[in-house]
């Protein structure tokens, strides 16, 4: 399933691909929101939960430019110049 496919879904049915079937890899702060990050097959996607009101908001295909902030690695000091 393509990204605007799988944006065109209900919630229920997002979560029906995503949980099942993802590798969850990662989770970052934005403002109230965990925002989680699976990977199905070759596809990754964030899941926006708010743990105040413990419930998903939205999951949705993640922006390839923002994959770097679930990174593990701190890559800051690898990258100055010596």
């Amino acid at each position: 399933m393509n990204p605007r496919e799988f944006e065109k879904l209900p919630l229920n049915k997002k979560g029906e691909i995503v949980f099942p079937n993802g590798e969850y890899i990662n989770a970052i702060k934005h403002d109230k929101f965990d925002v989680m990050l699976y990977r199905v097959a070759t596809n990754f996607y964030e899941v926006w939960y708010n743990p105040k009101s413990q419930l998903v908001h939205d999951i949705a295909p993640a922006n390839h430019e923002r994959l770097h902030l679930y990174s593990k690695v701190d890559l800051t000091g690898l990258l100055k110049a010596t």
